[in-house]
C-alpha cells in the first residue's frame, strides 16, 4: 500500500485574480453599472477574506509558539542545574525572544484588525448598494448615488493599503539635537 501526501503550496489557497472576460463598455444602464460594482466589491470582499485569515493564522501561530517555547524553557530551568538541561533552556529562551521579535515586524496581528475593518466596509456598502437598488424603479435609479457606492469602495481601499503602508514604514527616531 503507497501513500501519498499532496503537499498543498500557499499560492493554492489564494484566491485566483482573473483577467476581464470582456471589453470595457461605454453607455451602461445604471442597473449594469450597479452590478458591476457590486462584483467589485465581492472580489474584494473575497480579497480581505483570505487575507484577514492568513494574517489571523500567523498571529495566532506566532504567539501560540511562542508560549510553548516560553512554557518549554521555563520547565526544563526549572527542573535543571545548569547542566545539559538547563543549555536547553537557554536555547528555547533564545527562541523566545526570537519569536517575540518577529510578530511586531510582521504585525500580523493589526493586518488581521485591518482586513476586518475593511471586509465590514464593503459589506455594508454591498448592503446599502443592494439595498438602494432592490427599491428603486429601474428608470428612477440615480446614476451619481450608484457611482458613490464606488467612490466609497474606493476609498476603503486606499484606507485599508495605506494603513498597512503606515505599519510597515520604520518609526521615526528623535534626531538629538
Amino acid at each position: 500500500m503507497h501513500l501519498i501526501i499532496q503537499v498543498k503550496r500557499r499560492s493554492d489557497f489564494q484566491p485566483q485574480s482573473r483577467p476581464p472576460t470582456h471589453p470595457l463598455e461605454q453607455g451602461l444602464t445604471t442597473l449594469d453599472l450597479a452590478t458591476r460594482i457590486r462584483q467589485n466589491l465581492y472580489e474584494a470582499k473575497t480579497y480581505a477574506r483570505w487575507r484577514r485569515k492568513s494574517w489571523r493564522v500567523m498571529a495566532s501561530g506566532t504567539h501560540l509558539l511562542g508560549l510553548a517555547v516560553s512554557a518549554t524553557a521555563t520547565v526544563i530551568l526549572g527542573l535543571a542545574e545548569l547542566n545539559g538541561p538547563a543549555q536547553w533552556g537557554f536555547i528555547f529562551s533564545a527562541l523566545v525572544t526570537t519569536l517575540t521579535a518577529i510578530e511586531p515586524f510582521f504585525n500580523w496581528r493589526a493586518r488581521w484588525v485591518f482586513a476586518e475593518e475593511a471586509l465590514a466596509e464593503w459589506h455594508r456598502i454591498d448592503s446599502d448598494l443592494t439595498m438602494y437598488v432592490a427599491s428603486t424603479e429601474t428608470n428612477d435609479l440615480d446614476r451619481s448615488k450608484v457611482l458613490g457606492y464606488h467612490d466609497e469602495c474606493s476609498k476603503v481601499w486606499e484606507q485599508f493599503s495605506g494603513q498597512w503602508l503606515e505599519q510597515r514604514k520604520p518609526k521615526a527616531t528623535p534626531s538629538a539635537s
